[in-house]
């Protein structure tokens, strides 16, 4: 009975689909049955669209992670959603997840009913994941998965709607972000701002010394707007769970102890070898 009703929702939407002009087209695949809409997406609209929310979300489009040479920034998973709300005529699947001893392995498959282009994407999800808060062992497992979910459904619609989109939309949240910064700076002064930035990132555990390695700088009073917008997108990461502070704000002094250990190991053992006088030894 539930099959044939789901049969019937899905006939109907079809019909109301043909009745407004448009063409109907059934593809199947490997892994589901879609309906291509013959109309073409009008990206204009989709760009206007996406600019607009951009703007109003600001810090919880974005994040940066990484320092120094290596610092890289990036879309969350909310700009991607937006973009494939937008783009429409879309869906994002996820296969059944590979549950491994230290991981999950989460497939997800985007697919564009509009042209029947697809993609699918793997990302592994770490058990061992750090998750802070006062939550139970089997809470904080559920907070896993579901970062693993949310990661994975990100990566495959970045991959898959047009790069533009997802430009203009990270630059458009900054900018929004920029605008209210650049307003506080102008009636509080910029080293105010910058006080403000960092007692907050100080409640997330994150020391003044990983905020000035990430941007590789010697003091706060080194620190920009442009910082300070990144900064605040970084901060939204941590404090949703999205992101680990470790990795947006790396400990790279520890980093290169590390680095040194390896290679003080790595290095071959001196080879002593006795020899006459005169005797050359290869």
């Amino acid at each position: 009975m539930e099959n044939n009703q789901i049969t019937i929702e899905q006939d109907s939407a079809a019909g109301d689909i043909v009745s407004s002009g448009g063409t109907l087209q059934q593809t199947r695949t490997s892994y589901t049955a879609a309906v291509a809409v013959q109309r073409p997406r009008q990206l204009k609209k989709v760009h206007d669209q996406l600019m607009q929310e951009a703007a109003l979300a600001g810090e919880s489009f974005y994040y940066g992670w990484g320092a120094g040479d290596n610092r890289v920034e990036g879309p969350s998973v909310d700009l991607a959603l937006a973009a494939a709300r937008y783009y429409g005529n879309c869906a994002v699947e996820l296969a059944p997840v590979q549950d491994l001893p230290d991981a999950w392995v989460f497939t997800a498959t985007f697919i564009d009913l509009e042209t029947g282009f697809t993609l699918s994407r793997q990302f592994r999800q770490s058990k061992a994941w750090i998750v802070h808060g006062k939550l139970d062992a089997e809470r904080k497992m559920d907070v896993r998965f579901q970062i693993g979910q949310s990661k994975a459904t990100r990566n495959v619609i970045l991959n898959a709607v047009p790069g533009f989109l997802i430009d203009h939309a990270l630059d458009a949240a900054k900018a929004g972000v920029r605008n209210k910064i650049e307003k506080y700076v102008s009636d509080k002064g910029l080293p105010a701002a910058v006080d403000l930035a960092l007692r907050a990132l100080a409640k997330a555990g994150i020391k003044e010394e990983r905020v000035l390695n990430k941007f590789d700088l010697g003091s706060k009073k080194a620190l920009t707007v442009e910082n300070l917008v990144i900064l605040r997108g970084n901060l939204t990461a941590i404090e949703t769970g999205r992101e680990r502070a470790s990795d947006l704000f790396p400990d790279v002094q520890a980093g290169k102890v590390a680095e040194e250990k390896l290679q003080t190991a790595a290095k071959p053992e001196a080879t002593v070898v006795d020899r006459e006088p005169g005797v050359e030894v290869e």
